[in-house]
C-alpha cells in the first residue's frame, strides 16, 4: 500500500449558473446530512468571495462546499492540532474512489460546466529531510542533491481524455519538501512575543496533483461528461499517488 496520504482534496465545477446552486443542498446531497454551519452573501467582496458555504466535521476531517461567483468548490481536509500530530486523512483510495458517485451527484445539479478540477495534495512522513527528498525519487543531472533541505520541482504534462477525444487533461504535479516545527509564544506588557517552547523538527515529503480540463472557447460539459471526467481524474489521481512519483506522468 502506498505510503502517501491525502492532507486535502478539492473538488471545483466552473460554471457561470453558481448563483442559483446553494451549498447547503449540495452539502447534504454529498455527505448524507445537514451542515453543522450554513452562511450565505448575497453581495460577495474580496473578504467575504462566497455566495453560500457549508461546514462540517466528519469523522475529524473537515468538510466544506462553498459556492463562489463561477464557481462550486468542495473540500475534505483534516486539520492538525499539532506538528507531530497526524495529518493525513486515513485511506485516501477508498475517499477518492466514493467520490467519483458523489461527484456525479453534483454534477447533475449543476448542469453545464465551463471546466472542472481536482487538486490531491498527498504527504508523506519522514525520519529527516534526506528521506524526505527520497522517497521523492528525484534526479537532476549534473546536480547533487544530497543536503538539499527545501526541495520544490512543478511539472504539467497534458494527455488526452480516453472518454472524450479532443479534449485535453492538465496533469499538473509538485513534488517537494518540507520541515515542520511547532513553536509556543507567550505575549504580555506589549514587547514582542517570546519562543518559550520550541517542538522538534518533523521532516514531510509534498506530492500536489491538480488535474483540470483544458479550457476552450465556447465548449461546456454536460453532466454525463463530467461523470466520465470525474472518473478520469480520480483513476490518474490514484495512479500518482500510487507511484509517488513525477516519473508516473510519463503512463
Amino acid at each position: 500500500m502506498s505510503a502517501w496520504e491525502a492532507q486535502s482534496v478539492l473538488l471545483v465545477w466552473f460554471t457561470p449558473a453558481s448563483n442559483s446552486v446553494r451549498a447547503a443542498a449540495v452539502y447534504e446531497s454529498v455527505f448524507g446530512r445537514e451542515a453543522d454551519t450554513v452562511q450565505t452573501n448575497k453581495a460577495p467582496n474580496p473578504a467575504s468571495p462566497f455566495l453560500s458555504v457549508a461546514n462540517g466535521v466528519l469523522n475529524s476531517v473537515q468538510t466544506q462546499v462553498a459556492v463562489l461567483p463561477g464557481r462550486v468548490d468542495l473540500s475534505i481536509s483534516s486539520v492538525p492540532e499539532t506538528a507531530e500530530a497526524n495529518t493525513e486523512i486515513e485511506d485516501t483510495a477508498g475517499l477518492l474512489t466514493s467520490l467519483a458517485e458523489s461527484a456525479s451527484t453534483v454534477s447533475a445539479s449543476i448542469s453545464e460546466v465551463l471546466r472542472q478540477a481536482l487538486v490531491v495534495n498527498l504527504q508523506r512522513r519522514a525520519a529527516d529531510i534526506s528521506e524526505a527528498l527520497n522517497n521523492l525519487d528525484v534526479q537532476i543531472e549534473g546536480i547533487d542533491l544530497e543536503g538539499t533541505l527545501d526541495f520544490s520541482l512543478q511539472l504539467n504534462k497534458r494527455r488526452e481524455f480516453r472518454s472524450l477525444p479532443g479534449t485535453q487533461m492538465n496533469r499538473l504535479v509538485r513534488a517537494s519538501t518540507a520541515i515542520a516545527q511547532q513553536i509556543s509564544i507567550t505575549m504580555g506588557n506589549g514587547l514582542p512575543g517570546i519562543p518559550v517552547n520550541v517542538g522538534n523538527e518533523v521532516a514531510f515529503s509534498h506530492f500536489a496533483i491538480d488535474l483540470n480540463t483544458v479550457a476552450t472557447t465556447g465548449r461546456t460539459f454536460s453532466p454525463e461528461e463530467q461523470t466520465a471526467i470525474w472518473k478520469e481524474f480520480i483513476e490518474e489521481a490514484l495512479h500518482l499517488r500510487n507511484e509517488g512519483s513525477l516519473k508516473a506522468l510519463q503512463s
